[in-house]
């Protein structure tokens, strides 16, 4: 189970009648619904995933913006 937060990386609140800037707090959990704790593992795993995708991203604009100069 995941439990998304109504806050953003960036310290802001989301709002539902606002547009949200940034990305929101994503929260895996483990566990019962009456006992949920936080899974430290796959939190850390979704981080790494978020941060090579958008690591990718970045080289392959870049790497696109240097073939059509």
């Amino acid at each position: 189970m995941t439990v998304t937060l109504p806050y953003t990386l960036k310290g802001t609140t989301a709002r539902v009648d606002k547009e949200t800037v940034g990305e929101r707090i994503t929260l895996p959990l483990k566990g019962t619904v009456d006992k949920p704790e936080l899974d430290l593992g796959r939190l850390l795993e979704e981080q790494l995933k978020q941060q090579l995708q958008k690591r990718l991203e970045e080289e392959l604009r870049k790497g696109l913006e240097g073939l059509f100069k």
